[in-house]
């Protein structure tokens, strides 16, 4: 973590003694539980506490704030997100937090990223098993052949019953959801200064061109144009 948990180490103690500890451990069992109904109220503790640390702290409050959001990937994950819902709504924060000019914005900003795990979360544990079970091995197979008839025979289901099963619980097809997986896993592999062409091979696509239509059809852009729009530190 470097400069994060040397600024957070700092103030640990600090924020421990204002009650600190037991407020951010509410917070992460309401989010790790989907509790959306009590999030408010739990977040009001834990923001009264934060905001007395880093009110006054213009220098290195963005470190604290980052801090919390890279343990929150773990609390979401405990709660049933996978790795790259968590980095695709992570990603999307941690760029906003860079543009908030005060302790107070970024704290706002914190309360709807929590807020938003924690509606994931709810959401996802009102999916069947099997559901959650296919975008399981879906996210984690995406560099593999992932066609209905292969993931219904590793599952072992029948395709009928996984394909039907799938698309009432999320309101999409497995195929959509693989193509919407990979293109998520390419955007990171983007930002890592991979090469188009391999990635496109790596994650299975037909062939570039096809690479480049799928990409552009979720993002709007083609996968050079994303490339190109990454701000430099990416």
């Amino acid at each position: 973590m470097g400069i994060y948990s040397i600024v957070f180490d700092r103030d640990t103690k600090e924020f421990s003694e204002r009650g600190g500890a037991d407020a951010r451990r509410a917070l992460y069992e309401c989010i790790e539980m989907g509790d959306v109904e009590g999030f408010d109220g739990v977040f009001q503790t834990f923001d009264r506490t934060l905001m007395s640390l880093i009110r006054n702290d213009r220098t290195h409050y963005k470190f604290t704030i980052q801090y919390v959001m890279a343990q929150l990937e773990l609390v979401a994950v405990r709660g049933g997100l996978s790795l790259m819902e968590c980095n695709k709504l992570e990603d999307q924060y941690y760029r906003a937090l860079e543009k908030t000019a005060s302790p107070e914005e970024a704290v706002a900003l914190l309360k709807d990223h929590c807020k938003a795990l924690c509606r994931m979360i709810a959401e996802c544990r009102k999916l069947s098993p099997v559901t959650r079970e296919c975008r399981s091995y879906i996210q984690n197979h995406l560099y593999e052949d992932l066609s209905l008839p292969s993931i219904a025979s590793a599952l072992q289901y029948s395709e009928s019953y996984l394909s039907h099963r799938f698309k009432d619980d999320l309101g999409q097809s497995i195929n959509d959801y693989v193509r919407e997986m990979r293109v998520e896993k390419a955007k990171a592999l983007l930002r890592q200064d991979a090469p188009v062409s391999e990635i496109a091979e790596r994650l299975c696509f037909s062939s570039q061109s096809h690479f480049a239509q799928t990409f552009k059809k979720f993002t709007g852009l083609t996968p050079t144009e994303y490339k190109k729009a990454l701000p430099p530190e990416a």
